[in-house]
């Protein structure tokens, strides 16, 4: 365990409505609880989630960066962590990594950088050669790299190269008390978004972004006969246009819609039936750890972590990436027997109680925190 008091330093890129944003989040609101203080450094703009992270007591500094390389931000980093008095530099992903490597040395401060995807399906080849080299550096600046899933783990080691007694596995948690069923939410929400008690509804939570593959999801959602199968899609971003265009056409308009962004996720999950992840990579999604918490299956790809999350059969259906129709069989099974999607939607809320609580990873960071220290 850490010494009591000490302030860890989280970076991240921003704090938009995303599953980085949120372990920063929810790491900063159980910091307390494991003895330790958290600020949050951001390298451009706040977010969505940043009156959230201020909430549970964690200030916020924009570091103001401009795009593309600019070093002088490890110098303004360094200087907010000297200025917090943080022991504990802890960078989300490969760009703030890279930064707060730096400043790490400035200071002659430990860091510790989490890679939040980074899977086999990502290039490793082409444009991606120049991001390869950074992620490569960056790794290598930091004490340890951790991995939220075993995928990413050996990308890390086999393909970036980073030494392995440097790597860590440390899983996402989520708060199962606060991610639970709830049949009142259940109720506003259906009365709210004008849905009825006898509508399934199938619901997909995160940025409406290129490499989720929603139009996948709406093109499996339409392979889904049951008459009273509703689609939900929660978030916001810049396919959002693309996608509205794609419901219209596809005649949808009366069973999908788009919903933006909500401040009450949890609630929204009580409202839903099955969860639906469309994504072409993956680390440890969140989203999908959060719909299993409420108690959903999920019919998801079998991309990255998400393997590690749903076992085909025991508390969802796995589909490979980009094949809508086998995403469209696994939806229509569950839509088609509410009695086995909440049989699915037992064994996935039990997964995560078990395995992936907010308190198993608060613990464990800290644990590595006090690693760092030693």
């Amino acid at each position: 365990m850490t010494e009591k008091n000490i302030t860890v330093l989280h970076v991240c890129a921003s704090l938009a409505t995303g599953g980085l944003e949120r372990v920063v989040l929810e790491l900063a609101r159980s910091a307390p609880s494991v003895g330790l203080r958290a600020q949050v450094a951001v390298m451009s703009g706040g977010g969505a989630l940043q009156p959230a992270v201020e909430a549970v007591g964690a200030k916020v500094h924009l570091l103001g960066k401009a795009p593309g390389l600019r070093p002088e931000v490890a110098w303004r980093l360094a200087a907010v962590a000297r200025a917090t008095g943080a022991a504990i530099i802890h960078a989300h992903n490969q760009g703030p990594m890279l930064y707060a490597g730096l400043a790490g040395l400035i200071l002659g401060r430990p860091v510790i950088g989490t890679r939040h995807g980074q899977s086999r399906t990502d290039q490793t080849w082409g444009p991606q050669r120049r991001y390869r080299a950074l992620s490569r550096l960056a790794g290598r600046l930091c004490r340890y790299t951790v991995c939220v899933g075993g995928d990413a783990l050996a990308v890390a080691a086999t393909v970036d190269r980073l030494p392995r007694e440097r790597l860590r596995l440390i899983h996402n948690g989520v708060d199962t008390d606060l991610l639970r069923p709830d049949d009142v939410a259940r109720a506003r929400v259906r009365v709210e978004l004008g849905l009825t008690p006898d509508d399934f509804v199938i619901v997909a939570v995160g940025r409406l972004a290129r490499e989720k593959d929603l139009p996948a999801a709406l093109a499996a959602f339409e392979l889904v006969q049951a008459p009273h199968a509703r689609l939900l899609l929660v978030g916001e971003g810049d396919q959002r246009p693309a996608l509205e265009e794609l419901i219209r056409a596809r005649g949808l308009a009366g069973r999908a819609r788009l919903v933006g962004e909500r401040r009450d996720v949890p609630a929204v999950l009580a409202a839903a039936d099955a969860f639906v992840n469309s994504s072409r990579s993956e680390g440890l999604s969140m989203a999908i750890l959060e719909a299993m918490s409420v108690g959903l299956p999920v019919a998801a790809t079998a991309v990255g972590g998400t393997v590690e999350l749903v076992a085909e059969g025991v508390n969802g259906f796995l589909a490979p990436a980009g094949q809508a129709a086998a995403l469209g069989r696994a939806l229509a099974a569950l839509a088609a027997d509410p009695a086995l999607a909440a049989r699915l939607g037992a064994r996935g809320r039990r997964i995560v109680v078990e395995r992936f609580s907010l308190a198993a990873m608060a613990q464990a960071y800290a644990g590595l925190y006090a690693e760092a220290l030693a």
